[in-house]
């Protein structure tokens, strides 16, 4: 008998005796709305038991999932720190030099600092291709504050900071 086969006997069990013990308690009309429910439960479990298998799974297959996390725990990930590649500081608006990022993903660290309520600071990372367009656009950072945002791709950038009143950091990071 299959495991499918045996959690619909159980099933069909644990529902017949629920319905004996409720029997005395409910009305006549209540049982016949209890027993179609319970006849559309075990059509259920009967004519789909595929989704009932993936609820139920043998034995064999809980000791191979198990096996499978332990192998993942055991990986060490090669290299998950970021560190500083490039590092950017300036007061006023204007672009830096081009940087290159071998691959990637990498991510763009900011601190800006100024006066509250004046300083501001907008950011474009822009690849050196004389057509592209920006990977990144953030615009409205106010001082005093920091950031940092992950942009999948490498290649050869270069960003465009507008600034007002602000005094900046920008570092690029790579793994």
């Amino acid at each position: 008998m299959s495991l499918i086969e045996n959690t619909s006997l159980t099933l069909c069990a644990q529902i017949s005796l629920s319905i004996n013990i409720f029997g005395h308690i409910v009305s006549v009309r209540n049982k016949a709305i209890v027993a179609a429910l319970v006849l559309l439960i075990i059509a259920g479990v009967v004519l789909f038991p595929t989704q009932l298998s993936e609820y139920v799974r043998p034995p064999a297959d809980r000791q191979t999932e198990q096996k499978k996390k332990s192998a993942d725990k055991d990986l060490k990930p090669v290299n998950q720190t970021w560190t500083a590649s490039v590092v950017f500081s300036g007061e006023a608006a204007g672009q830096t030099d081009a940087f290159s990022v071998p691959r990637g993903p990498w991510r763009l660290r900011w601190e800006v600092d100024g006066y509250p309520s004046a300083a501001n600071l907008g950011l474009s990372v822009i690849p050196t291709d004389q057509l592209a367009e920006p990977v990144l656009e953030k615009h409205g950072i106010t001082a005093p504050g920091k950031g940092v945002v992950t942009i999948p791709r490498g290649g050869e950038f270069y960003i465009r900071v507008s600034s007002y009143e602000a005094n900046w950091k920008l570092t690029v990071e790579t793994r």
